[in-house]
Formats: C-alpha cells, structure tokens, sequence
C-alpha cells in the first residue's frame, strides 16, 4: 500500500511540473507598428508566447525573439479568445499594454506615457 502511495505521489508531482512548463501561445497579425517594452516592432505577423511568468514576442520565421518585462498579473478576465490590449498615444503611436489568454490570468506591461486610448486586437488565427 506504502508503495503504491509513493508512486501516486510521484507521478502527480511529475504531472505538475509537466504542466508548469507548458507552454501557451499566439499568433497574432498586426496591422500597425508597436512599442513594447521600449523596442518598435514593425507591422506584420508574430508569435506570442508565454511560460509561467516570461512573455516573449518572435518572429514566426525564426529567431530569439523580445522577452516583455511584465509589471504586474492581471485577473482571469474569463475571455474565450486571447485578447491584446494597446494604449494609442495622441500622436498615434501603439504601446502594447496588455496581454489576456483564456483560463489563466493575464499580464501588465509598461504602457505609454501620458495620455493616451485604449484599443483591444483578438487574434484571427
């Protein structure tokens, strides 16, 4: 019985650190250039990806990718969609402030100075 425990155990905290390091992500076509993080990424196609607490934002062809300072977690907003969320300076400018996937809770990034509105992109694909 002890050891039949045991291995319970093991394989539910295998389990749990399998799901700890999955992976969530989006691809996400942007019809406007952005700042995120104070780097200008150009209009066009990128993948969004998340892992516990990192946000990186890549290239689909390849690359390293923009590992995104998080300022804070949000709320689970209960989305059904992945939905990202912009501040749009008055001189048209993007700064990509928010990031919310279903089921879990979403991310703060540092968003543009002074005033600004408010714009949310939902991925198509």
């Amino acid at each position: 019985m002890r050891k039949q425990l045991v291995a319970v155990v093991v394989m539910i905290l295998g389990l749990a650190g399998t799901l700890a390091w999955a992976v969530d992500q989006v691809e996400v076509d942007f019809r406007f250039a952005f700042i995120v993080d104070g780097k200008e990424m150009p209009a066009g196609s990128y993948i969004v990806q998340v892992n516990g607490d990192r946000v990186v934002i890549k290239d689909p062809k390849g690359g390293a990718g923009t590992e995104v300072a998080v300022v804070t977690r949000l709320a689970d907003r209960g989305l059904e969609k992945p939905k990202l969320f912009f501040d749009k300076t008055e001189d048209g400018k993007y700064y990509l402030s928010e990031l919310s996937l279903p089921g879990v809770d979403g991310f703060a990034f540092k968003g543009a100075p002074g005033r600004h509105s408010h714009e949310a992109v939902t991925p198509s694909k």
